[in-house]
């Protein structure tokens, strides 16, 4: 199993209030648009959802829809 460093010394973590109270102190809202190249998008926030114009795949493919199912259901 792999250590997430949670025990070393030298980690000092926030508790969960802390560090969500600074996040959001921190945040700031986005107020302005602009319209870029995909190319130069990098590190910027969609202003909308983005979704596909086309059914990726084109027809029913259930190699690739992903199913689970709990053994309690079978």
């Amino acid at each position: 199993m792999a250590d997430c460093g949670c025990d070393t010394p030298d980690v000092h973590l926030v508790p969960y209030e802390e560090a969500l109270n600074n996040l959001l102190y921190h945040a700031k809202p986005v107020t302005e648009l602009e319209s870029v190249l995909t190319i130069d998008a990098l590190n910027r926030v969609l202003a909308d959802d983005l979704t596909s114009t086309i059914n990726v795949p084109p027809a029913a493919n259930t190699s690739m829809d992903g199913y689970a199912i709990r053994c309690s259901d079978v």
